[in-house]
């Protein structure tokens, strides 16, 4: 992960499907990574929805402009984007390569996290096959640990939590916007809600 994040790279790029979709020109193929200068846009892409909740999202607009401030500085890094188990190479237990680059882009390297830790907490909703469960979450309790002695500078971002809650908040604010069945709209909803009283899937994890 390290080797890929030195590769050098356009500040804009994006996947082609990824950036149809922010121009508004095809539907979303995928709700993730996270594209941190387009997160208020997915605010006003929700206040389009029929029915969205209006308080909520005047809540999690102020909540986003508190918070962009913390990546003014960023450099853009090439990030995977959808790094999990199923995209990892492990031979004799060392990680060769990765695969599936079709969500890499140019992001804060920090962005590479929000996946791979939403993995580690919800690793059932990861199947490596369509119509499998995923692994136990149990299994992998100690792979953030791992992971943050394997490349600690990842996790030496200031403020990493708030970062982590930010990407987190755009991918739920996206699929309420954008996702075409209800219920997974409304389950979207009530992570935000619970995203803004500042919880989410990172308190279980330990690293």
């Amino acid at each position: 992960m390290r080797a890929l994040h030195r590769i050098p790279v356009p500040a804009g790029l994006l996947p082609p499907w990824l950036a149809d979709a922010l121009a508004g020109k095809k539907p979303w193929a995928a709700f993730h990574p996270p594209v941190v200068s387009a997160a208020l846009q997915q605010v006003e892409a929700a206040r389009r929805v029929p029915g969205h909740d209006s308080q909520l999202l005047a809540d999690v607009t102020d909540w986003i402009q508190e918070r962009l401030v913390s990546f003014a500085d960023d450099e853009p890094v090439l990030v995977h984007g959808d790094l999990h188990g199923s995209n990892v190479i492990v031979d004799q237990g060392h990680v060769t390569g990765l695969i599936d680059f079709a969500e890499a882009l140019a992001q804060p390297a920090d962005v590479e996290l929000d996946t791979i830790l939403r993995w580690c907490a919800k690793a059932r909703e990861f199947p490596p096959v369509p119509d499998k469960q995923g692994l136990d979450e149990a299994t992998l309790i100690e792979v953030p640990g791992w992971l943050h002695d394997a490349y600690p500078e990842l996790f030496e971002r200031e403020h990493l939590r708030e970062r982590l809650d930010f990407y987190d908040m755009y991918g739920e604010v996206t699929l309420y916007a954008h996702h075409p069945q209800a219920d997974i709209r409304e389950a979207a909803q009530d992570r935000i809600t619970r995203l803004l009283s500042g919880h989410n899937h990172l308190d279980e994890l330990i690293w």
